[in-house]
């Protein structure tokens, strides 16, 4: 696994949800961001959350919700529903974007 951060001035990268951009890579497998996928586009025309959970529920998928400050409170089986029901939304969402997803995946970082 690796991880490489990029130039701090990018302009589409969100500074509140991390100080700069990153590309990571695992083997051969390259990194998405699916809620940058959306953002690009969508998000940025229509002014909408491009959140897992608003953009899955805008879009007509039905989240697994839980109250968050009793996530500690689930059982293995609800946290294991409410997990597998986040993986399953973000490919979900990539998805429907194939193959423009294929654009916003991430350069490979390079391992010496």
């Amino acid at each position: 696994m690796s991880l490489q951060f990029g130039p701090a001035e990018s302009s589409r990268w969100p500074a509140a949800r991390h100080p700069r951009p990153y590309a990571c890579s695992w083997g051969e497998h390259r990194h998405l961001d699916g809620y940058q996928l959306y953002r690009a586009d969508l998000g940025r025309q229509f002014k909408i959350s491009c959140g897992l959970k608003p953009l899955s529920r805008m879009l007509g998928l039905s989240p697994v919700e839980v109250d968050r400050t009793q996530i500690h409170h689930l059982s293995e089986q609800e946290m294991h529903e409410y997990v597998a029901s986040d993986a399953r939304l973000a490919r979900e969402l990539v998805a429907r974007r194939m193959p423009l997803a294929f654009a916003h995946c991430d350069v490979p970082v390079l391992t010496h």
